[in-house]
């Protein structure tokens, strides 16, 4: 079995400005809402939370991957179409909620909040795995176990 890492990146040669957002829309009271998305931890749901939208530098570009530090965002990613479908051809511990982001004074639909309902780490194979620890200052180092 194979795992991966998603990284977000500070790299302007991909995301265009650092940081993406300069600000972010709520759609409702965010500390009186019990449906807003924020009150959801590694849970599945049967409802549909209400979202906020982020709202991009208009220097910026639209990756599949945005990084967004507000409220409606903490322990979430923001993902496009393209990586909700590679991410839910893998696993059915995901949903997925829409969240469009603003963009040049438009709303682009095709962007969902990922929550991730479980988190299992029992189903790694320690013994079988690489373990890499990153160091942001420095080079990456392997460690084995």
């Amino acid at each position: 079995m194979e795992y991966y890492v998603i990284l977000k990146s500070r790299d302007k040669k991909i995301i265009g400005h650092y940081p993406q957002t300069v600000g972010v829309k709520h759609n409702c009271n965010v500390w009186n809402e019990p449906r807003f998305i924020e009150n959801i931890d590694f849970q599945k749901v049967d409802f549909e939370p209400i979202t906020s939208n982020a709202i991009l530098h208009k220097s910026a570009n639209l990756t599949d991957l945005i990084n967004i530090p507000s409220i409606g965002f903490t322990k979430k990613l923001l993902v496009s179409d393209k990586l909700k479908n590679i991410l839910q051809g893998n696993s059915l511990e995901l949903q997925f909620f829409k969240s469009g982001v603003y963009f040049k004074d438009k709303l682009i639909e095709d962007y969902w909040i990922f929550n991730s309902c479980k988190t299992n780490m029992e189903h790694i194979d320690y013994n079988k795995s690489q373990i890499y620890l990153f160091n942001l200052l420095e080079k990456t180092q392997e460690i084995k176990l």
